[in-house]
């Protein structure tokens, strides 16, 4: 029974990149290792300064306590 279904299933598999990811139990793996590399890649040119003019607004410069924030 699992002969009838493999030809065609194998078929999808060779042309369909994204469905052959998303089937097999490791895709979550691939995936974040595929965007790891990505990034690395991204990441080799020349840095950009963001936010220069940044500064803490007044409520900021008030607060005693430091602000925590949990997830959970």
């Amino acid at each position: 029974c699992g002969l009838l279904v493999f030809q065609p299933l194998a078929s999808l598999m060779r042309t369909q990149k994204e469905v052959r990811y998303l089937i097999t139990p490791a895709n979550y793996l691939w995936s974040l290792a595929a965007v790891t590399a990505q990034d690395a890649r991204g990441a080799a040119g020349p840095r950009q300064v963001v936010g220069s003019d940044a500064a803490l607004g007044p409520l900021a410069r008030q607060r005693t306590r430091p602000l925590v924030v949990v997830l959970v």
